[in-house]
């Protein structure tokens, strides 16, 4: 599991590390958290919360947490997409959020807020699950589908066609916005 963003409060990222412990608790051991952080503002009190809610709950062994005041470098950014397999996209309250359909590119599958606008376009996908942003075990139950079931494994070329034929319709009604405009 991944998640990799720009630091919001309402981004909701000690549910990752709670359903993470849920998950242990369960006894799934052979599972890992990648978290990739950049912090503009208070970042010492935010990585200092997150590293301590990360030591409290015991999961240093399943929760890679990486959080910075740099960007993420793009090449990294990409890397980070290629090396690991499944997005957690959480949060209360968000835009339309392109980092969802930016993994499904790199055949990966995600985990979904209901609250991220993105969420319209990816309900229905095999391997996508969306889930409750107001409670950690809908995310928890999200999370272990994924470690029970295999059958997403393999859907990587499905996610990309997905993604291109979704990136043509969306240049199209641009396109067609623009001349609309224009006139």
């Amino acid at each position: 599991f991944y998640h990799v963003s720009v630091f919001m409060t309402k981004r909701d990222y000690h549910h990752i590390i709670l359903a993470s412990k849920l998950l242990k608790d369960k006894g799934y051991k052979n599972f890992n958290v990648n978290v990739r952080i950049t912090v503009k503002e208070d970042f010492e009190r935010i990585k200092s919360s997150l590293e301590s809610l990360v030591k409290t709950l015991g999961v240093e062994d399943v929760v890679n947490l990486e959080v910075s005041n740099e960007p993420l470098p793009l090449e990294d950014y990409l890397v980070f997409h290629i090396r690991n397999d499944v997005l957690l996209w959480t949060g209360k309250l968000q835009g339309y959020g392109i980092t969802p359909i930016e993994a499904l590119y790199f055949g990966n599958p995600a985990v979904v807020s209901e609250r991220a606008g993105v969420v319209e376009v990816l309900k229905g996908i095999k391997g996508v699950k969306v889930y409750n942003p107001e409670d950690v075990q809908s995310l928890t139950n999200a999370m272990e589908w994924y470690l029970r079931d295999e059958s997403w494994k393999g859907l990587g070329p499905n996610y990309r066609a997905f993604v291109e034929e979704f990136s043509k319709m969306t240049c199209k009604m641009f396109v067609s916005l623009l001349k609309s405009l224009a006139r």
